[in-house]
C-alpha cells in the first residue's frame, strides 16, 4: 500500500517542504481500487505485488534480468500536473530487461 504525503522542515530558518511515497505491507499482493487524479469519474483498480511476485513467472520459465531502469522525468513543461511538481525524483515506472537465459 502506498501513500503520499509532504513535510515541513525549519532548515536554518528557512521551511522547506519534503514531499515522499510511504511503502507499507509491501510484501502482501493486494488489489484495491482508487482515484489517480482529481475530478476522475469512477475509482479505477490497483494491483499490487512485490518484485520478487512479479518477477517469478519468469525467472521459472527460464528468463534472467539483464536490465533495470527507474526513470524520473523530471520537471515536465506543463507544471499542473502534481506528480511532476513535487515528484520529481520518484520514478513513477520499473522497465525490467529479460532474456532467455542460455544455459
Amino acid at each position: 500500500m502506498t501513500k503520499q504525503g509532504m513535510e515541513r522542515h525549519d532548515i536554518g530558518g528557512e521551511l522547506v517542504e519534503e514531499y515522499f511515497v510511504k511503502v507499507s505491507r509491501y510484501s502482501l499482493p493486494v488489489t484495491t481500487k482508487g482515484l489517480a487524479m482529481l475530478g476522475q469519474p469512477a475509482p479505477q483498480f490497483y494491483f499490487h505485488r512485490p518484485l520478487a511476485t512479479l518477477f517469478s513467472t519468469f525467472f521459472s520459465a527460464g528468463f534472467v534480468l539483464d536490465g533495470l531502469a527507474e526513470p524520473s522525468f523530471g520537471a515536465a513543461a506543463d507544471h499542473q500536473k502534481v506528480f511532476d511538481m513535487v515528484f520529481q525524483e520518484i520514478s513513477p515506472a520499473l522497465v525490467a530487461r529479460f532474456r532467455l537465459s542460455k544455459s
